[in-house]
């Protein structure tokens, strides 16, 4: 009866609605190792102020990720209202950003796979470190460190659109960004380090 409520509710099937539970188990579980292994520090130290983190509507990051787990194998993609339902745009855009990450989750998950859904991600990239470790039973430290690289080499870019526009002798122009997102990603590959050789 429950899960009936639940299906009027988040307007999902049944069979994708005990299928997201499942993975919401999972997550409850995996929060609660993280917070008594070896990944303990981590846990407190790192994750747990970033799920505590208010989002609005008395969302933090963490429920946010409930959420997203509850409303995954939707078939729709760009718009959330389910029932009496509503979500601020902020809500809604780092939903939608969640589930389209998720999407591309499946697979083998190489660098290059790992920067794509980062990118999807758009500022939710943490809790697709969390997502990834959980559904995959993976080592979260590794998607945590890759999470962070992402947004610090996003922050703290080693060409500036000045720095570029000089290099290249040209004047403003859009091909800037595509230079700049083309360096983040070659740095998040490991394919260049340094300043020089961006």
């Amino acid at each position: 009866a429950r899960n009936e409520n639940l299906n009027r509710i988040l307007l999902i099937s049944e069979l994708k609605l005990n299928i997201n539970l499942i993975l919401l188990s999972n997550f409850d579980h995996f929060l609660l190792n993280l917070n008594t292994n070896k990944f303990k520090k981590l846990f407190k130290i790192r994750l747990l102020p970033i799920l505590k983190q208010n989002i609005g509507q008395g969302l933090n990051r963490e429920g946010l990720i409930r959420l997203a787990i509850l409303l995954n194998n939707l078939n729709r993609t760009t718009e959330y209202s389910h029932g009496n339902l509503k979500y601020s745009t902020t809500i809604k855009k780092r939903l939608l950003n969640i589930l389209n990450s998720m999407r591309i989750t499946g697979g083998r998950i190489t660098v290059n796979r790992l920067y794509n859904i980062f990118s999807a991600a758009k500022g939710c990239e943490f809790e697709l470190a969390l997502l990834l470790s959980v559904a995959g039973n993976r080592n979260v430290n590794k998607y945590y460190k890759r999470a962070d690289d992402f947004v610090k080499f996003r922050k703290n870019r080693l060409l500036n659109g000045y720095e570029i526009q000089s290099v290249l002798n040209i004047g403003s122009s859009e091909i800037i960004g595509k230079i700049q997102e083309d360096i983040h990603k070659r740095r998040f590959l490991g394919i260049i380090r340094r300043k020089r050789e961006a």
